[in-house]
């Protein structure tokens, strides 16, 4: 961003605060939104093989293991949203 080759970028406030990026970027802007591209990949004709209880089961896991994935990243922004607020430089929009 020094360079303006870009002028802007997308991540959570972890990212931010870990690679000091904040060092380099004047203005934040919390939308609470993210794409990730986290893929769930696996054969079609294995899939319709496995019995509906058992579709259910991993169906049922997957969508956990995506929450708790939300959690996670929910959990380590938490940090650098604080040390945000006390040196009172919070983004626009993450109230």
């Amino acid at each position: 961003m020094p360079t303006r080759v870009v002028d802007g970028r997308e991540n959570p406030l972890a990212v931010t605060s870990t690679a000091k990026l904040y060092e380099v970027q004047t203005f934040h802007a919390l939308t609470n939104q993210v794409w990730d591209g986290f893929w769930m990949l696996g054969s079609r004709r294995a899939w319709a093989a496995l019995p509906a209880d058992a579709q259910g089961i991993v169906a049922k896991h997957w969508n956990a293991a995506a929450l708790a994935g939300r959690g996670d990243v929910a959990a380590l922004n938490a940090g650098p949203r604080l040390q945000h607020r006390r040196s009172g430089t919070l983004p626009r929009g993450a109230e």
